[in-house]
């Protein structure tokens, strides 16, 4: 499997920062789309996610905003 850190993310999907992190406190979703499951902690060396998760959350996101 493998695996993207949150940065490359955000780069990724062109979604800001404040947004994505608001959804992961609010509920976890953007533009209803809910966002990939996330392994690790922000503490400890930070967040990542794995990219087939990403590339379904991009393909959902997509069809969500036409």
């Amino acid at each position: 499997m493998i695996w993207i850190d949150e940065a490359s993310f955000l780069k990724i999907t062109k979604i800001r920062w404040i947004t994505y992190y608001n959804a992961r406190l609010g509920n976890n979703n953007i533009g209803g789309t809910e966002l990939p499951p996330i392994k690790g902690d922000r503490h400890n060396g930070g967040v990542k996610m794995a990219l087939d998760d990403v590339i379904h959350f991009l393909a959902d996101y997509n069809d969500a905003e036409k």
